[in-house]
Order: C-alpha cells, then sequence, then structure tokens
C-alpha cells in the first residue's frame, strides 16, 4: 500500500501545474523567453475579464480566419502585453516553434498581417492556459505536455539517416515515438507498477505460456463472445488499404472498443481512424506513426465519429481496401477537416485517462485488460515477409527467417491454447486478406508482441 501511495503522489508530482509549467519554459531553450512567459502568466491572472475576452477573441479570429482584423488584433495585444513584458512582439518570437511552423511565414517578409497570424495562433493557444494556471484540470495539464513535446520534436527534428533499416524499408506504418523520453504509466493489472519508456529490445520466438486459471482468468478467452454487444466492433476487420495508417487504426478502433464496453453497448458507433490520419502529429500520416502518442494526442482533440463500417457517418475512411501487401510509398491523406463530411459540426469523443501499458513480457497484465476492456493495442516486430502470407493455425515465425520487413501495429481481442499446448494471442490485423478475414493467431512470444502494448480508458 504504501508502494502505491509513493507511486501516486510521484506522478502527481510530475502532473502537478508547476512541474509541467516549468517543463514547458525549459523546451524554450531561451531563459528571456522563459523569464518573459511567466510575468505574462502572472499578469493574464490580474487582467480584467472583458480585456481579456476581447484579447482572445481576435486571436482565435486570426488563427482561424486569416488576416482580417490583423490591425485591430495588434493593437489589443499591444495594450496588454505591453505591461508584462519589455518587447510583447519580440517575446513571442522566442516561444514560437511549434506555433509558427508550417504556417508557411519561415520565410516571408515580417509584415503586420504575418505578424498578427503568428501571435494569434499563440494567444489563442497559450494565453487562456496562462490564464487559468495553476488550476488546471487533466485536459489543461495534457495540453500543455503536448505542446512541449510539439517544441522539442521542432529543436531536434529526426534524421531519416537515423532510423534503422527495419524502420525505413518493408511494412509501412510504425514510426518511432517523436518524444524520445516519454514516460508511459503502467496499467493497474501490472506485476510490477511504474513507469515504461520508449525503447524497444530485440526479441524473437521465446515461448510463453499464460497460466490462466491460477490468475482467475479462463483457458480461452474471445471478447466477441464476451461482449456480444459490441462484438461488430471488436471482430470486424477494417482495412487500411494503401495507407501506412496502421497506427491510426489500431489506436482508434482500440479506443472504439474499449467506449462500446464501457458503455454497455450504448455507444456502439465507429469512431473514425481517418481524423488521426489527417490530424493528428503522432504519425506522419501514410508513412507511420505511433499508437501510443496517438492515444495521447485524442485526449485533447478528441475523435469524431466515422471510419469504415458506416459509409454515412461523420468522418469515413478515404482508402479502399487493398490485398496486402499493397502499400504505397508517398500516398498523402487528406486533409485535417474542421467539419463531418456533411458539413454539419463534428460531435467528439474523448478519452477518460492518460494512455497506459504493460511491462514487457506481462502477459498476465495483457490477458486482464483484454477481459476487463475488450481488446488492447499493440505495436510489434519484426514482421517477416511470410506473415503477409498467414491463413489459418497458429503463426509464428520460421526458423531461419532473415530480411526483416519492419514493426507493425494492431490488437489483440483474446487468447487460447491449442491441444498441443501452444498459447496464442488472437489478433485483429488492419489487412482482411490475412488471417481469416483479418483475424488469426499468434503464438505468444513472437515479434515482440508482448513489448508494444498500448491501453487506454474511455
Amino acid at each position: 500500500m504504501n508502494q502505491v501511495r509513493a507511486k501516486d503522489e510521484d506522478i502527481s508530482a510530475q502532473l502537478s501545474a508547476s512541474a509541467v509549467f516549468e517543463d514547458f519554459c525549459s523546451a524554450m531553450r531561451d531563459e528571456k523567453a522563459c523569464g518573459d512567459l511567466r510575468r505574462v502568466r502572472e499578469g493574464l491572472a490580474t487582467l480584467d475579464e472583458d480585456t481579456y475576452e476581447n484579447l482572445v477573441s481576435k486571436a482565435k479570429t486570426i488563427k482561424t480566419d486569416g488576416f482580417e482584423d490583423s490591425t485591430g488584433f495588434l493593437g489589443a495585444y499591444d495594450s496588454v502585453v505591453n505591461s508584462m513584458v519589455d518587447e510583447p512582439r519580440g517575446f513571442v518570437s522566442l516561444v514560437p516553434h511549434w506555433s509558427t511552423a508550417g504556417l508557411g511565414f519561415e520565410t516571408a517578409p515580417e509584415s503586420d498581417s504575418v505578424q498578427a497570424k503568428k501571435l494569434g495562433v499563440f494567444v489563442a493557444d497559450i494565453f487562456p492556459l496562462l490564464r487559468k494556471y495553476p488550476h488546471w484540470d487533466m485536459s489543461d495539464t495534457n495540453e500543455i505536455r503536448y505542446l512541449t513535446r510539439h517544441m522539442n520534436e521542432r529543436g531536434s527534428p529526426a534524421s531519416p539517416a537515423s532510423l534503422s533499416k527495419s524502420e525505413t524499408n518493408g511494412i509501412i506504418g510504425v514510426r518511432p515515438s517523436k518524444n524520445e523520453n516519454r514516460n508511459i504509466a503502467y496499467s493497474r493489472f501490472a506485476s510490477n507498477q511504474g513507469f515504461h519508456g520508449s525503447k524497444r529490445t530485440p526479441h524473437l520466438g521465446s515461448r510463453f505460456a499464460l497460466h490462466a486459471a491460477s490468475h482467475g482468468l479462463p483457458e480461452k478467452f474471445d471478447s466477441r463472445d464476451e461482449f456480444p454487444k459490441c462484438a461488430r466492433l471488436i471482430g470486424t476487420t477494417r482495412d487500411q488499404g494503401k495507407c501506412g495508417s496502421c497506427w491510426a487504426v489500431a489506436a482508434t478502433e482500440v479506443m472504439n472498443d474499449r467506449l462500446c464496453v464501457a458503455t454497455n453497448g450504448a455507444a456502439a458507433e465507429e469512431l473514425s481512424p481517418q481524423f488521426a490520419l489527417s490530424c493528428y502529429d503522432s504519425g506522419d500520416g501514410c508513412s507511420g506513426g505511433d499508437v501510443l502518442d496517438t492515444m495521447e494526442i485524442a485526449l485533447i482533440k478528441g475523435l469524431p465519429h466515422g471510419g469504415m463500417l458506416d459509409s454515412s457517418s461523420c468522418l469515413p475512411y478515404e482508402f479502399e481496401p487493398c490485398n496486402h501487401p499493397c502499400m504505397e510509398p508517398g500516398i498523402v491523406p487528406q486533409s485535417c477537416p474542421s467539419r463531418c463530411a456533411d458539413g454539419s459540426p463534428m460531435q467528439l469523443v474523448y478519452p477518460r485517462s492518460a494512455p497506459y501499458t504493460c511491462p514487457d513480457d506481462d502477459i498476465v497484465c495483457i490477458a486482464k485488460e483484454i477481459y476487463k476492456h475488450g481488446s488492447v493495442a499493440v505495436t510489434f516486430g519484426p514482421v517477416y515477409e511470410d506473415f503477409y502470407s498467414y491463413k489459418h493455425g497458429v503463426y509464428k515465425v520460421p526458423d531461419g527467417a532473415d530480411d526483416p520487413l519492419g514493426q507493425h501495429a494492431t490488437k489483440l481481442i483474446g487468447w487460447g491454447k491449442t491441444d498441443e499446448g501452444e498459447h496464442y494471442w488472437l489478433m485483429v490485423n488492419s489487412w482482411k486478406n490475412w488471417g481469416h478475414d483479418g483475424i488469426g493467431k499468434v503464438r505468444m512470444g513472437e515479434m515482440n508482441v508482448e513489448k508494444g502494448i498500448a491501453c487506454i480508458e474511455m
């Protein structure tokens, strides 16, 4: 009990407003900017409501709609921030990698309209958080952590040359987390508590056995049978098509399954992997992404309904199924939509917790997560060429396999044991021509399956 309490206190300390703010400050890599940010934070806390609302409203208009009121916004900005820092417009230029990147202004002349756009993005995103400090709820804390990570990424962009052969060739769909120092909490079913780093270690072909009865679990389990009201979501394969979007499909499906199970089938409408693919920076579109990062961003951006099962839903998936291997390098998904396909407003669904994982090789933890919540996402590999052609039986990497193709992301929905005593996971792939309509059995211990688990509460 004392260890659990100590762990909870440690997590709370890491997620406190002051600690999260200091991480954000450090990510700027500029002491002057950090000091100015503290002064702006203190100044905003004392600002009268009408003045504050006027400034943020103008900022949101500039951020969303362009430059129509650049002069009015800049005047409002100067009058508010001038009393807080010496150089109100210079201050934001020190903070800004995440706010200005991708806006197309990197080489543009610094006109009033360009400066207004940069400042508008910054004010709209950051000032509401600074105004609330230190009274942040979980969504506020997660948003600041997200922005911190984004600034760190901009400060040290990943070089393709630094990726291994298995990450650049073969299967397209999984890329390393953009946050090399992320800490992911363990499941409450974990055999040991703590945090899980991003690094993965080579592992191939070890024999695992789940002693189910000794842990209060059945010898065989299939979430489709256990949660019949959610069987359509849990057990229907959604094919990713020619896009390397397995990361978005796996993460979204697991959040979808868990929401349905948590509501006893009341929330059985499909969630849209297209939104994560087009709108989240946890991946590089059809060139791959990271499942845990995707779940973390869902806390901030949410997910609309849509996908591959109901074409009339808010945001359908854009790519048709294909006969895998069929992924094509260079495919680009549609841009991030702001409304449903029919023009109606999006109704977004949000997770109830931060993402978490199971310790490496903790098969009891994985099984209990599936037993309780219906599915877990899994990132695994290396995958070999024969994995594409699997149709029946229990898949295992053949002896002498070479030329690994890379990593893949899917979900697990159950487990079992053959008459010969082989323990396996029941896997739902995002390839319909794999296994039996995209569902198959993978021997426990193969391809690092037990080292890349992603979970979340809905």
